[in-house]
């Protein structure tokens, strides 16, 4: 029910509210903020832009990646805005939330975070 209302929140009001909404969970989100980074490093996107214009075989590469990290996105960023609105109400404070949800989406989808070994 919360990841329907937060697909709701997102694409199913006016383009607006869905911007101002998506907007706020990458703001908001270091681990959905990882996501768009990872994506562009592995298909080396930074190298591209820093060196000059992708080869042929680093354009397929992205134009491949590219439906995948999309579909990614638009499964990860509701899952986080309902984690995050599902802890607020239970008492979660902002940042609690944010770190509840961050871990949702780490959980669900996998992370880029570089760890330590312990």
């Amino acid at each position: 029910m919360a990841l329907g209302q937060a697909y709701g929140k997102l694409f199913g009001k006016s383009p607006e509210v869905g911007k101002s909404w998506w907007k706020f969970a990458i703001d908001a989100s270091e681990e959905l903020q990882r996501r768009e980074r990872n994506w562009q490093e592995t298909l080396g996107g930074a190298l591209a832009e820093q060196y000059g214009y992708p080869s042929m075989r680093d354009r397929v590469m992205q134009w491949g990646a590219w439906p995948v990290a999309m579909s990614d996105k638009l499964s990860a960023v509701p899952l986080w805005m309902a984690r995050y609105e599902k802890s607020l109400g239970e008492g979660s404070s902002h940042g609690e939330a944010i770190d509840i949800a961050d871990r949702s989406v780490s959980r669900q989808h996998g992370s880029t975070a570089r760890t330590k070994p312990t």
